[in-house]
């Protein structure tokens, strides 16, 4: 489908115009001719209206407006619907489009007295990159037609590497946001906000009154906010952090999921980030060497560890006593994390707003990230605190007697796990959660074990135990 702007009506004017075109004979041809030129000139005043108010980031619009626009669709492309979203399925046909194509309210098959006239959400739909219809259009009009240009991240996104591959009104707050936390500058409070806004985690996009909140029945809760009456969702790992009739301020976090410590409001930051934690305690003590988890750029160590900041290990010692006023820790709940990339803008975030005097820990507690270190920070990726499961004997009768005794490494290790069976059916076995022994049950079969970490709990590992 290709997209031409074009123009449309202004028959009026022969009511403006003088008694002399009452005779002329080709009253519609003009009539066409001059709307055409007058929906040109529409369009061109709502492109330079959009053009200006993209100026700012508290009037640019989320998507771009067309006037008129001439729909050219090839014949051959039209498809049959096959698609089980329950949205579409009642359209017959379905074209590719730009999946840029955000809507066209109303299409019709020509400028002047159309015979079809077709309205979305009833004769035709879009979804991304597929408009649904009944009809195989060829040659239409879209009075209106909404595409998304990114004008958003192009205008205001970029400068500040905040990205996506959409836009809409999350990403308008989103930005609006960012841009507040980068005015403001590096607290605490700011910080926790951006990386929330990275995540997709709730924050208010306004000073505001929260009017209800509504558990879901997958778990979530909806919060209705006064501003808009708008919408925001808490996913189900998520916990609010808000209650109905309490006011909040303009980009205030909704829900828990992002923490950030620092010496002056955990003064032992250091003894409760999970992993750091065990390894401080274990060289305080033993005087072990365990460094590598910080790395300060350079300003007192030859060689990015921390083994290398005095001459030692005392020294060492006495050096972290004096960093650790000027280190501070970011840290992210797992179930926020989908993919590397989410890590990356996280560190990346904290890198670019931090005092040039501080460094950070950003600890990620997931089973995605596979140990990110990035730049000069070390991301504490918690995903191999707990491997190689395994049940000695992997195989026992199916007497309601037998045992079996699931084990399971940790990094660092002697962390305490529980144990459950993970599978959908346990077939009559149970398992001890702090030893891990399974008893057998009395069916024959396979059955899954899961050792989980008390602390990480987003760290497991899993293996199977056979019934004979």
């Amino acid at each position: 489908m290709t997209i031409q702007h074009r123009g449309f009506d202004s028959s009026y004017i022969f009511r403006i115009l003088s008694d002399f075109w009452d005779g002329y004979k080709e009253r519609d041809q003009l009539a066409t001719f001059w709307s055409g030129a007058n929906a040109i000139l529409d369009d061109a005043y709502i492109q330079n209206y959009q053009a200006d108010f993209g100026k700012s980031l508290k009037t640019v619009p989320v998507y771009w407006r067309y006037m008129w626009s001439n729909l050219v669709f090839d014949i051959d492309q039209w498809e049959a619907n096959t698609s089980t979203d329950p949205l579409v399925v009642g359209y017959s046909w379905r074209y590719p489009i730009d999946p840029n194509f955000v809507s066209a309210p109303t299409i019709q098959d020509g400028i002047d007295k159309p015979t079809l006239t077709s309205v979305q959400g009833t004769d035709h739909y879009v979804r991304p990159g597929w408009l649904y219809s009944n009809t195989k259009f060829t040659d239409v009009w879209a009075r209106n037609l909404w595409v998304d240009e990114q004008t958003i991240q192009k205008n205001f996104g970029d400068p500040i590497d905040f990205t996506r591959d959409y836009s809409n009104v999350n990403y308008l707050y989103g930005t609006r946001g960012m841009w507040y936390v980068y005015w403001n500058g590096a607290t605490v409070n700011d910080i926790q906000v951006g990386s929330k806004i990275i995540v997709d985690a709730p924050v208010s996009p306004s000073g505001t009154k929260v009017l209800r909140l509504t558990k879901n029945p997958d778990g979530s809760v909806t919060i209705l906010l006064e501003a808009g009456n708008l919408e925001l969702t808490v996913p189900p790992y998520l916990t609010p952090t808000v209650s109905a009739g309490q006011t909040v301020s303009a980009y205030q976090s909704l829900s828990d999921g992002v923490e950030v410590w620092d010496y002056i409001n955990n003064p032992d930051w250091y003894l409760d980030v999970p992993g750091l934690h065990t390894m401080w305690k274990r060289w305080s003590v033993s005087q072990e060497d365990w460094c590598g988890w910080l790395d300060d750029r350079g300003f007192f160590d030859d060689g990015g560890f921390w083994d290398d900041l005095g001459s030692d290990q005392l020294t060492d010692y006495r050096i972290f006593q004096m960093i650790k006023y000027f280190v501070w820790v970011l840290k992210v709940d797992g179930s926020l994390i989908k993919d590397a990339q989410d890590a990356e803008a996280i560190t990346h975030f904290a890198d670019t707003l931090k005092p040039a005097y501080t460094d950070h820990v950003d600890v990620i507690e997931s089973n995605i990230v596979q140990g990110l270190g990035i730049g000069h920070v070390l991301t504490c990726v918690l995903d191999r605190i707990v491997y190689d499961a395994l049940c000695t004997p992997s195989s026992i009768s199916a007497d309601g007697v037998s045992t079996s005794t699931a084990t399971a490494s940790t990094d660092p290790i002697g962390r305490s796990l529980t144990w459950i069976i993970s599978s959908d059916d346990d077939l009559g076995c149970v398992i001890d959660p702090v030893t891990g022994v399974i008893t057998a049950g009395t069916i024959t079969g396979t059955i899954t074990v899961r050792a989980t970490d008390d602390l990480v709990t987003a760290s497991f590992a899993e293996t199977d135990l056979t019934l004979t």
